[in-house]
């Protein structure tokens, strides 16, 4: 609580209370963050707390105290947004009275269920997907979304409707990240369809990215995920040239999600393409990114060495990105997994290396 009060006169001025969202708060210094980054735990702090933590020697995330394979700070875009659009609400609120029912400000009336019922019954939804959208903006309600029940199948039943898709994901996207636990009756099909398609804009793909981020945390979500396409379409994101880097680390983020369980893995290997992408995505990305790519890659190729994956791997010349992955600023625990595959191809090059691949020629430079 702030209070002011006139000490000339005694006159006690207005009283202010601003409550902060805890997710708005670094989980070090408590205090709202200005510059929102994330560990690849998925544990977001201010940039200056975090950076100061590891800085100091530490190799472990703060909050959950798991070793950190790579200490890449990763901007919070998402977090970024609802902060600003929160400290811009305070702001407002204390400088001008609330204005009456009825004024520009009737939304904030309005509660979630009467937008949801509408958007529920009504023949044209986008009327009030774009008040909920307004009210998903709003920091300190986009809580009260996240808690009810309904907001989650509604905006399933809008995910399939072309005109209303993009905002209805966006909706989604923000529900999502403030949520407690993921709901599982989350439309995991629309959002792959909607990550696959080229025509439906970047900001649209990137959005059902973060969606599915979300969903995939929890592990009996990626089978789910996989059944419904999402090793093919996230192969098609990241072989689009005109994917941004910020698409491509989402998409080789989720990537090395679906890895992680037996129909990920399975999919992956049964699509040439979708292994090509990775690989040649590797060199080209973030050191996020590339950590992803070859997390993908070491699974798949080392770890249950699945022969579909080496000749896929070999036959985009993938050895050469390999190597040239080790010699870039990479994290030493992609150094590490990019040197096994490193040893394996050398093992079976007669059988997975394309023809005239002169392994001789091929210098690593000292680390």
């Amino acid at each position: 609580m702030v209070r002011m009060s006139n000490g000339g006169g005694g006159k006690e001025l207005q009283e202010l209370q601003v409550t902060v969202p805890s997710f708005f708060r670094c989980p070090i210094s408590l205090e709202v963050m200005k510059s929102p980054v994330s560990l690849c735990t998925g544990v977001t702090y201010d940039r200056s707390s975090i950076q100061t933590w590891l800085d100091a020697g530490h190799n472990t995330c703060p909050a959950t105290m798991q070793v950190l394979p790579s200490k890449d700070l990763i901007p919070n875009h998402a977090i970024r947004r609802l902060i600003d659009l929160w400290s811009a609400e305070s702001q407002q609120d204390r400088h001008h009275p609330p204005e009456p029912a009825g004024g520009a400000a009737a939304v904030d009336s309005v509660s979630p269920v009467d937008l949801l019922r509408e958007l529920e019954f009504s023949d044209d939804p986008l009327p009030a997907l774009k008040r909920l959208a307004d009210m998903a903006a709003d920091a300190t309600r986009v809580l009260d979304l996240a808690e009810n029940g309904s907001c989650i199948p509604a905006l399933n039943r809008i995910l399939r409707r072309k005109e209303a898709a993009a905002l209805a994901v966006r909706v989604l996207s923000l529900v999502l990240l403030v949520g407690k636990e993921v709901p599982a009756e989350v439309d995991v099909g629309s959002l792959v369809h909607l990550m696959s398609g080229a025509d439906e804009g970047e900001e649209l793909v990137n959005d059902a990215l973060s969606c599915l981020i979300v969903v995939s945390e929890q592990r009996r979500s990626r089978p789910v995920m996989v059944k419904q396409g999402a090793v093919g379409a996230l192969g098609k994101v990241l072989g689009r040239e005109s994917t941004p880097p910020v698409t491509a680390e989402k998409a080789l983020r989720l990537m090395e999600r679906a890895s992680t369980c037996a129909e990920g893995r399975a999919a992956i290997c049964e699509d040439p393409a979708a292994v090509a992408a990775v690989v040649g995505r590797m060199v080209k990305a973030s050191p996020a990114a590339a950590e992803h790519a070859i997390v993908v890659l070491w699974t798949v190729c080392f770890l249950f060495r699945d022969r579909r994956a080496l000749e896929a791997v070999a036959a985009c010349n993938g050895l050469t990105k390999i190597l040239l992955l080790m010699q870039s600023n990479c994290s030493a625990a992609a150094r590490e997994m990019a040197g096994d595959l490193f040893k394996l191809f050398c093992v079976n090059h007669g059988g997975c290396l394309p023809p005239g691949y002169d392994l001789q020629t091929t210098h690593i430079m000292p680390f």
